[in-house]
């Protein structure tokens, strides 16, 4: 009997080097393939996107499938009709798209800085907002940036202190560096989430107001927030979840477990900055399928909390804002990765 031999299995290794070498994405690197429908109105085809890919940065990407969620918060959730998050409302994502598995991190954004000799506002004005211990607030602080967020961090950690304009300008060199395709060869580009997006990754096929389900106390051993261990140089936080989560201020990736779609963090750590304008009345107009926010605005949206978020502010269905020029040592961001055209 002829014993069979595993190409895919023996090419494996040899389309990673090449993917590393090219700068493409590594589609090969997936734990398993999965058929996603991709709702191409004129052939309907079926196509398999890996499940997970890593790309030439060594950024591991999740597949997250299109499908439609309930956006907002419910009745039965801890929402507020007065606050931006209602009405809850349908969203449908007719693409698939992938979400980085992790925060991005202190490692990845230096290897951007070093590439192109980029430096941030808050080094080049020398100040950020950071936490104050001894006032319990936070305001205007000397000396911070990504380098230096008034906290001990390693490349592990998600990087801070990094406004909307350079999470942009991150995602700008990305694409500069690789030219992403599907499978079949349509191009791909890499952004900062929709909020829509966001929510529906966070999620992980849930309607609760966490992914773990609607109680904040059962998100012992899957969150960093604002807990009962209190905040840095022993300050005492109040609206605290009620158990201790190991960490003071910023964790490193992955110290919680995946949601169902493979993502960490996505509750508490660091905010994370999305690509829309804020409206605290958009979801009463928004349209039904892939919502991109706003035209114009004065403010974005920051989505999923941090370490010093309150149990609310680390829902699925909780809307940050901030302006664009803001940094703060809570705030950070996730990349995406999108069909560059719609069918």
């Amino acid at each position: 009997m002829k014993k069979q031999v595993n190409l895919r299995g023996l090419l494996a290794p040899l389309l990673l080097v090449l993917a590393v070498l090219t700068g493409v994405p590594s589609w090969s690197s997936g734990e398993q393939n999965a058929e996603n429908s991709l709702d191409e109105p004129t052939l309907h085809k079926r196509q398999l996107w890996p499940q997970s890919i890593r790309n030439s940065q060594g950024t591991v990407l999740c597949l997250i499938p299109a499908g439609e969620f309930t956006m907002g918060f419910t009745n039965s959730q801890n929402g507020n009709e007065a606050n931006s998050d209602y009405p809850a409302h349908i969203v449908r994502l007719s693409q698939p798209f992938y979400m980085a598995r992790y925060e991005l991190t202190v490692a990845e954004y230096r290897k951007f800085t070093s590439s192109v000799g980029y430096k941030t506002i808050a080094e080049v004005q020398g100040w950020s907002r950071g936490f104050i211990a001894d006032r319990c607030t936070w305001g205007h602080v000397e000396n911070l940036s990504w380098l230096d967020p008034g906290f001990h961090q390693e490349d592990t950690h998600p990087v801070v202190c990094i406004n909307w304009f350079e999470a942009i300008a991150y995602v700008d060199w990305l694409n500069t560096q690789e030219q992403p395709t599907t499978p079949s060869g349509r191009k791909m580009k890499y952004v900062l989430p929709s909020e829509a997006q966001w929510e529906y990754a966070c999620r992980g096929q849930t309607a609760t107001s966490y992914s773990w389900g609607d109680l904040a106390d059962d998100g012992l051993t899957r969150v960093n927030g604002r807990d009962a261990g209190g905040g840095p140089d022993n300050t005492i936080w109040s609206d605290t979840f009620s158990f201790r989560d190991g960490f003071t201020v910023t964790a490193p990736v992955g110290s919680f477990p995946p949601n169902s779609y493979g993502l960490c963090d996505m509750h508490g750590n660091v905010s994370e900055w999305c690509n829309d304008w804020y409206d605290p009345n958009y979801y009463r107009v928004a349209p039904r399928d892939d919502p991109q926010g706003p035209q114009e605005g004065s403010l974005r949206v920051d989505r999923g909390g941090g370490w010093y978020s309150s149990p609310y502010g680390c829902t699925s269905f909780y809307r940050g804002k901030l302006a664009p020029e803001q940094r703060s040592a809570n705030l950070g961001l996730r990349i995406a990765l999108v069909l560059d055209e719609p069918y």
